[in-house]
């Protein structure tokens, strides 16, 4: 028997990962960043060693190496390009690659990815 999650299929919009923070950028997020889609005003970084919540392990972290990510809005984790209002994603067609794969009923293709080939500030 399938459980729940099984039976859906693609996105209801209910913005539950954006509301969990912005994405992690990866190398092919750079042309994101070089063409002005996202500016560095929208960014912070997270440094190596400093702690952060992994989605996938499901708790604090040390970070790895520096990580870039997209900031979240006012005093929230909600991704600043997020529209609250409208459940939708203001840069939707440029997302980052993190954005695109992730799938909320199914996390193998986000796992895949999460810690490879991210961007670092230098």
């Amino acid at each position: 028997m399938a459980d729940d999650n099984d039976q859906i299929k693609k996105c209801s919009r209910c913005g539950t990962c954006c509301k969990k923070g912005g994405p992690c950028f990866h190398l092919e997020d750079k042309v994101l960043i070089e063409k002005g889609v996202i500016l560095s005003r929208h960014l912070y970084t997270i440094r190596e060693g400093e702690l952060a919540y992994d989605n996938v392990m499901g708790s604090l972290q040390a970070v790895s190496t520096d990580t870039i990510k997209i900031k979240g809005q006012k005093d929230s984790w909600t991704c600043v390009f997020y529209n609250t209002e409208e459940n939708s994603c203001k840069i939707y067609a440029h997302r980052p690659v993190e954005c695109r794969v992730l799938k909320c009923w199914n996390t193998a293709d986000i796992e895949k990815i999460y810690s490879k080939n991210l961007i670092e500030r230098s």
